[in-house]
């Protein structure tokens, strides 16, 4: 009975890893998907150049922020605080649902940058932000 009982790190780490890899692999499929989505999304030309452009960049700039999260992770400097995960594991698992409901609807492409915002640069800079401060301030009492 004593095995019963888990540390909540060995639930959240693989919680956090898996959501944050099924939300970049729908980032990616937008991604690959933009000229598809901006001729969707656009009605003439001049448009879809503008939609198609910014979803390059929104692309480009999320795989940046994904890549800064995995090495955040597989630094550890956030694998252990409990709010950071669960604030993470929900904001990617909600911005997968989400990425997935843009792709297959007709949203319009403000909301994909509302999106992009706030379920994947904003976790991106409070990991950023999370793992500095453990680095600088944590880490520094011991030396």
């Amino acid at each position: 009975m004593a095995g019963f009982f888990y540390k909540s790190e060995q639930a959240t780490i693989p919680l956090r890893f898996v959501f944050l890899t099924m939300h970049f692999v729908m980032a990616l499929t937008i991604w690959f998907d933009r000229a598809f989505l901006a001729d969707r999304l656009v009605a003439n030309q001049d448009l879809y150049n503008g939609a198609e452009s910014l979803l390059n960049y929104m692309g480009i700039a999320c795989i940046a922020c994904f890549a800064i999260e995995f090495v955040s992770i597989f630094i550890g400097g956030t694998l252990f605080k409990r709010g950071q995960m669960l604030f993470s594991i929900v904001f990617h698992a909600v911005g997968f649902a989400l990425a997935i409901a843009f792709h297959q609807g007709s949203w319009n492409i403000d909301s994909y940058i509302a999106i992009t915002t706030i379920c994947i640069f904003f976790p991106a800079a409070v990991e950023v932000l999370s793992t500095a401060s453990s680095i600088f301030f944590d880490y520094t009492r011991f030396y």
